[in-house]
Parts: C-alpha cells; sequence; structure tokens
C-alpha cells in the first residue's frame, strides 16, 4: 500500500503544503538568525554548539568572550558573532 492510497489527493496535498510551509518557516528562520550580528545567551549557546549551561561555564574562562550589555537600560547579555568566531578557532587549535 502507497503513501497515495492512504490520503485522497486533496488531503495529501494539504499534508504536502502545510510541510513545505514548515521547512520554508525554518528556512527562514535560520537565514535570520545568520544574519544578526548579535546573539543572545542562548543563541550564542547554540552558536558554539554548546548547552547554555556548559557556555555559562566557558563564560567564566580567561579567554572567553565577554558579552556586550545594551546601553538604554536593558540588563541581559548580548555577543558579537566575531568575538565568539575568534574564540571557537582558538579553541579548536
Amino acid at each position: 500500500m502507497e503513501l497515495a492510497d492512504l490520503f485522497s489527493k486533496k488531503a495529501l496535498g494539504d499534508f504536502l503544503n502545510k510541510l513545505f510551509d514548515a521547512l520554508l518557516k525554518m528556512a527562514e528562520e535560520r537565514m535570520k538568525f545568520n544574519n544578526q550580528r548579535f546573539l543572545n545567551r542562548s543563541q550564542a549557546a547554540e552558536y558554539c554548539g554548546m548547552e547554555p549551561k556548559y557556555f555559562d561555564n566557558v563564560r567564566k574562562e580567561p579567554d572567553a568572550p565577554r558579552p556586550i550589555y545594551p546601553i538604554e537600560g536593558g540588563t541581559k547579555p548580548f555577543f558579537d558573532k566575531e568575538d565568539l568566531d575568534r574564540y571557537m578557532a582558538s579553541r579548536k587549535i
């Protein structure tokens, strides 16, 4: 039995449209993430391939990238992708 036999053509078409829309949305979110220069803590951890808890421990190292705090009353740290790239390159010697 094929997949087309399980669904009517309309149901299969709707399923494929929803699947395509979800894939397109994921690609758009990834593109937006890749175009950002400053990342929050969880994004920076993901960018470095780490869990956020482990990333917090790594931030205590002396050569770890330092966060940039927003000027206008913000309290959450942001990280520059260039600093993260330099740090990751120095660790993969």
